[in-house]
């Protein structure tokens, strides 16, 4: 009983790393980059923790939400406040009071954003650490044990779907078998 109970606990973890796993791996088909917000500067619209999907942008307009790459190679998610005549954008934090020093080039666009899951960037954050992979694996691990613990044969059990084999003799007595088997072993024997 307690197995079955250990059992059910792991195959929901499971099941909440491989919807993880879909939340991170579908939308790159469509061409969506998740991003997780690591700062309150766009709150209230972008909680801390949130993830948000980035989508390329052919053009961007005064509103949108834009991610795009600073100086030190980190991505950063703010309102696009001015689309200027050089191809320049104004940025600036929904929470700040100030707009963003550096305009930013096409060439720093990451993109706009396409959606957004509140709290989930904080699940996708922790399963790109060392003790997320590991957990997943003690999870994935840990569910398959349990399942060959629950499946073992034990005695006064019926397993369902396994027949049983008559190969032969063995020590002077004949296994048991199913009828199907056996009158396939006998045709074999004498053909």
């Amino acid at each position: 009983m307690i197995v079955r109970g250990m059992r059910a606990i792991l195959t929901l973890l499971e099941g909440l790393f491989l919807f993880s796993l879909i939340l991170v791996s579908i939308p790159l088909l469509w061409g969506w980059k998740p991003f997780t917000v690591m700062s309150g500067s766009m709150e209230p619209e972008l909680a801390v923790g949130s993830l948000v999907y980035i989508r390329e942008a052919a053009a961007v307009e005064e509103g949108d939400v834009i991610a795009f790459e600073m100086a030190d190679g980190n991505a950063c998610i703010h309102r696009c406040i001015e689309v200027r005549d050089d191809g320049t954008y104004r940025t600036k934090g929904d929470a700040n009071s100030f707009e963003d020093a550096v305009s930013v080039t096409e060439d720093q666009l990451i993109g706009r954003e396409a959606g957004v899951l509140p709290c989930a960037g904080y699940w996708v954050e922790w399963l790109r650490t060392p003790a997320g992979m590991g957990g997943f694996a003690l999870v994935f691990m840990g569910n398959l044990v349990l399942g060959q613990i629950l499946s073992m044969d034990r005695p006064g059990r019926k397993m369902p779907g396994r027949p049983m084999l008559c190969i032969g003799k063995r020590n002077g007595k004949q296994k048991k078998s199913t009828e199907e088997e056996t009158g396939w072993l006998k045709k074999k024997r004498f053909m």
